[in-house]
């Protein structure tokens, strides 16, 4: 008896901690992944011991993780709206990037789009929680279906027998049902409707994510290593799972499954377990303007990752710092009011790379940093003098500025560098021009530092740096020093042709926080938080703002003068490095070719080599913020080939492929500046991005598209507006500095194409105006 109680304690101390996993439907490839994660042992290898439930469809799979039923689960963007009524989950990781969720409608009923479902009769999923993005698309446009909501395993047969109109299914299954019997059908996915949503993604509970954090890194690592096995492994799993969970699946279905999980994850240009923190905020964004979430939602409070950071919190910064911030309340910053893209006061506004600092700085300490209101750096410093800051958001330390301030560690180092005319040689060494005029803003630290290293070297002290750029550019001084960052960008924006990078100092400029002494404790504060910061988000906000490029011009007078002294067989042997360098050289050329050509490929559409929607998603972002940066006006086109359905129809689909290349053609030859973008999102939809035209002209631009694509004469029989293929246009013109988001202009684009069709087609309908 002794020796079997004995047995069994040391069978508990090595058995795996146990687990439930709740699937949100039934038993298919779809869960793939976790199933070869069990199987495989990669779930045992962590100590884990993983049950996998089934789908009860009575129940609300999202609650059974809330209220401890299960402790890990699989939901879509819905987890969303849960987090919004304060529901304690958290998100571990999305699967899928794409949500898998589509309508399917018979090829016979014409209808193949969403605006053709109105007052329709969709069969539906018997919970909003299953079919949320479909909800959020009808809404987004406007279009009220009837929702028939007595969706189940088999309903599908209800469209093949034309008893609905519509039915609501996964890309990645019920299609298979209609390609067994031949029946052609048109798929409907809302991403080709502005919502691009996740799909799948795993979560647990705010119980689980705050006492086992530890469990919850063992179950994504282990369940990522799973999908990674299952999508490169698809017949082993295809067999493992028709034989243990989905036994009524044929193995074609299982295999058809397979391949169109497969588009959905894309693990070969997405890495599985990405998650984009920027999109998941157009998604709220998106449901607040509907109407769906009405308070604001900190994503970092339930994303896994920065949760549980934030659990950590209290271990960051020990008692004495967190009594010291209780009663503070609220820090002081000030900042350099004109120093982009560092900082900049913009109409009382704080923007550039320190503002984003400043957002991650006040979650890491967990009270407000506010930015104290001044019109010169040398009122900054004042300021600072005379305890009116507690902080300065960006300093080095020089010896005068010791007296009054501490600092942190440096959270950015940038190069010192020297701007010219453009006529000027380039500066290999910085000690040969002391004798030149040169400019730099006073009371910045390197002037000091340089001061003491170069005490021969001619520094002239201006107002800020727009006034030394203008002095060299007007040749009051040779040379204006400053930081790779400010120069460059100051360069780029306003002196191309003018001024250059024309020499770079050893030195870089460390820059951090400066606290005031007098409170030491601000020191050690900031250092921690500055810890805080991963690499990633470093380079995100060094990536967003700082796109300068320097490159060395090589002085080849020194290199002239030794090649004459040097003897005829050296000659010979630098020529055969010359020629070895060169077969290098195209290799390197070649290889990077290569790679140039697989980026392409992930951003481009296969069929018209435009951007495809992916692309999308990122450069509308992007412009926007730059026009907005630049105070220009953001112009955005949806368009659509009139009446296509019928011209593939009558033509077939080879010839309206081939139309779809010759109108991408057309709209790419009309577009001629560098920013200017063109997109295919789906089928005959297309996207025009462009930022800096004025109404009439970004008017003008598309009605010359409008023009160029009737005047390739495509014959179109069925085409109600004209004889030949042509499109109609919806065009948004703003001031970049008025939308809130691109979701917002996105459907004001889309409801101006509506117009442009409900106005008879081969029209282009422009801020409410038909021309």
């Amino acid at each position: 008896m002794k020796l079997l109680i004995f047995l069994l304690f040391i069978t508990s101390l090595y058995a795996g901690e146990k687990i439930v996993l709740q699937l949100k439907w039934l038993h298919q490839f779809q869960f793939a992944g976790y199933y070869a994660a069990k199987e495989k042992g990669f779930y045992n290898e962590l100590g884990l011991d993983v049950e996998i439930r089934e789908r009860d469809r009575s129940k609300n799979n999202i609650e059974q993780v809330i209220n401890g039923e299960a402790q890990y689960g699989i939901a879509d963007s819905i987890l969303f709206l849960y987090r919004s009524k304060k529901e304690p989950l958290v998100i571990v990781t999305p699967i899928f990037q794409h949500t898998p969720n589509v309508i399917l409608t018979l090829k016979s009923s014409d209808i193949d789009s969403p605006y053709k479902l109105n007052n329709k009769k969709l069969l539906f999923y018997k919970k909003d929680t299953d079919g949320f993005g479909i909800l959020a698309m009808f809404e987004h446009l406007g279009v009220k279906p009837y929702l028939d909501r007595t969706k189940d395993k088999k309903s599908y047969e209800a469209l093949m027998k034309h008893e609905v109109d519509a039915y609501t299914g996964y890309l990645s299954n019920e299609p298979f049902y209609f390609k067994e019997k031949g029946m052609d059908i048109n798929i409907i996915n809302p991403a080709n409707y502005g919502l691009d949503l996740y799909g799948d993604m795993l979560f647990t509970n705010k119980d689980e994510a705050t006492k086992h954090p530890e469990r919850v890194k063992k179950f994504k690592e282990a369940t990522i290593k799973g999908w990674y096995y299952a999508l490169e492994h698809k017949d082993e799993m295809i067999k493992i799972i028709k034989s243990k969970y989905a036994k009524n699946k044929s193995i074609k279905h299982l295999r058809y499954e397979a391949d169109a999980l497969e588009e959905i994850i894309q693990r070969k240009s997405i890495p599985i377990g990405t998650l984009d923190k920027g999109r998941i905020r157009y998604t709220l964004e998106l449901y607040k303007d509907h109407g769906l979430i009405e308070n604001e939602i900190d994503v970092d409070d339930y994303i896994f990752d920065s949760f549980n950071k934030k659990i950590d919190k209290n271990t960051i910064l020990n008692s004495k710092e967190n009594d010291y911030l209780k009663k503070k309340k609220v820090i002081k910053m000030c900042i350099d009011p004109d120093w982009m893209p560092f900082e900049k006061n913009d109409r009382g506004k704080h923007i550039g790379m320190t503002a984003e600092y400043k957002q991650i700085l006040e979650k890491e300490i967990g009270i407000p940093i506010e930015v104290v209101q001044t019109k010169t750096w040398q009122d900054s410093l004042k300021f600072g003098k005379e305890r009116k800051c507690d902080i300065f958001s960006l300093v080095m330390p020089t010896k005068e500025r010791l007296k009054y301030l501490d600092f942190s560690t440096p959270y950015l180092k940038i190069p010192l560098v020297i701007v010219t005319n453009i006529d000027e040689f380039f500066i290999n060494d910085i000690s040969s021009v002391t004798n030149k005029k040169i400019g730099v803003v006073d009371g910045y630290a390197y002037g000091e530092i340089l001061r003491e290293k170069y005490p021969k070297m001619n520094l002239v002290k201006l107002k800020n740096l727009k006034d030394g750029l203008e002095k060299v550019r007007n040749k009051e001084l040779f040379g204006f020093i400053g930081t790779l960052a400010t120069t460059g960008y100051h360069i780029q924006k306003n002196y191309i042709g003018e001024l250059k990078i024309a020499g770079k100092f050893d030195e870089k400029w460390e820059l951090g926080i400066g606290t005031r002494n007098d409170e030491p404790i601000l020191k050690s504060i900031f250092d921690k938080a500055i810890k805080q910061i991963s690499l990633k988000k470093h380079q995100e906000i060094l990536n967003k703002w700082i796109s300068v490029k320097y490159e060395q011009e090589m002085d080849y007078k020194p290199i002239l003068k030794w090649a004459l002294g040097i003897s005829f067989v050296f000659i010979i042997v630098l020529l055969f490095i010359l020629r070895i360098n060169r077969k290098l050289n195209l290799e390197i050329r070649s290889r990077k070719e290569t790679e140039r050509k697989l980026q392409e490929l992930s951003i481009t559409d296969e069929l018209t080599t435009l951007y495809n929607r992916r692309y999308f998603n990122i450069i509308f972002t992007k412009l926007l913020n730059s026009a907005k940066r630049d105070n220009h006006n953001i112009c955005f086109a949806l368009m659509d080939i009139d009446f296509f359905k019928p011209y593939n129809d009558t033509y077939g689909h080879i010839m309206g492929d081939k139309a779809l290349r010759d109108v991408s053609r057309c709209i790419k030859d009309s577009l001629s500046r560098a920013d200017d973008y063109c997109f295919r999102l789906g089928g005959e939809e297309f996207a025009i991005l462009f930022k800096g035209l004025s109404k009439e002209q970004a008017t003008k631009l598309i009605k010359g598209i409008k023009q160029n694509i009737e005047d390739l004469k495509i014959e179109h029989k069925k085409n109600g507006a004209s004889q030949y293929l042509t499109a109609s246009f919806g065009l948004v013109v703003k001031d970049a500095k008025e939308v809130k988001n691109e979701n917002e202009l996105y459907r004001e684009a889309d409801a101006l194409l509506y117009k442009a069709k409900e106005n008879g087609r081969n029209k282009v309908c422009v801020n409410d105006e038909t021309v």
